[in-house]
Protein backbone atom coordinates (compact mmCIF):
# COMPACT_ATOMS: atom_id res chain seq x y z
CA UNK A 1 0.00 0.00 0.00
CA UNK A 2 2.97 2.18 0.53
CA UNK A 3 4.32 1.65 -2.61
CA UNK A 4 0.92 2.47 -4.20
CA UNK A 5 0.88 5.59 -2.14
CA UNK A 6 4.70 6.62 -3.10
CA UNK A 7 4.05 5.88 -6.57
CA UNK A 8 1.12 8.24 -6.87
CA UNK A 9 2.59 10.65 -5.33
CA UNK A 10 5.43 10.56 -7.85
CA UNK A 11 3.27 10.41 -10.65
CA UNK A 12 1.13 14.06 -9.27
CA UNK A 13 4.50 15.63 -9.18
CA UNK A 14 6.06 14.29 -12.81
CA UNK A 15 2.97 15.84 -14.13
CA UNK A 16 2.73 19.13 -12.01
CA UNK A 17 6.42 19.71 -12.94
CA UNK A 18 5.69 18.94 -16.68
CA UNK A 19 3.29 21.05 -16.73
CA UNK A 20 5.00 23.65 -14.96
CA UNK A 21 7.94 23.22 -17.53
CA UNK A 22 5.62 23.45 -20.55
CA UNK A 23 3.91 26.77 -19.16
CA UNK A 24 7.55 28.51 -18.48
CA UNK A 25 8.46 27.55 -22.32
CA UNK A 26 5.21 29.02 -23.28
CA UNK A 27 6.07 32.34 -21.65
CA UNK A 28 9.87 32.25 -22.88
CA UNK A 29 8.65 32.09 -26.24
CA UNK A 30 5.71 34.48 -26.04
CA UNK A 31 8.23 36.83 -24.29
CA UNK A 32 10.67 36.15 -27.27
CA UNK A 33 7.81 36.87 -30.15
CA UNK A 34 6.90 39.83 -28.23
CA UNK A 35 10.37 41.21 -28.48
CA UNK A 36 10.83 40.55 -31.83
CA UNK A 37 7.98 42.22 -33.05
CA UNK A 38 8.67 45.38 -30.61
CA UNK A 39 12.25 45.48 -32.54
CA UNK A 40 10.26 45.32 -36.00
CA UNK A 41 8.12 48.00 -35.19
CA UNK A 42 11.02 50.18 -33.58
CA UNK A 43 12.90 49.89 -36.62
CA UNK A 44 9.97 50.08 -38.95
CA UNK A 45 8.70 53.57 -37.42
CA UNK A 46 12.47 54.89 -37.52
CA UNK A 47 12.47 53.99 -40.91
CA UNK A 48 9.36 55.86 -42.05
CA UNK A 49 10.83 58.50 -40.40
CA UNK A 50 13.55 59.30 -42.05
CA UNK A 51 11.72 58.72 -45.26
CA UNK A 52 11.13 62.04 -47.28
CA UNK A 53 14.25 63.66 -45.13
CA UNK A 54 16.79 62.84 -47.81
CA UNK A 55 16.52 63.81 -51.18
CA UNK A 56 16.84 61.35 -53.94
CA UNK A 57 19.83 62.30 -56.47
CA UNK A 58 18.24 61.73 -59.03
CA UNK A 59 15.50 64.64 -58.42
CA UNK A 60 18.46 67.19 -57.97
CA UNK A 61 19.13 69.77 -60.47
CA UNK A 62 21.85 69.19 -62.61
CA UNK A 63 24.44 72.41 -62.48
CA UNK A 64 27.51 72.99 -64.40
CA UNK A 65 30.11 74.61 -62.18
CA UNK A 66 33.05 76.84 -64.53
CA UNK A 67 36.18 76.17 -63.02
Amino acid sequence: MVSYVKNYIQDQAMGYLATGITAAGTMAGNAVGGVGGLIESGGRSIGQGTTGRFTPLHTLPLTRVDT
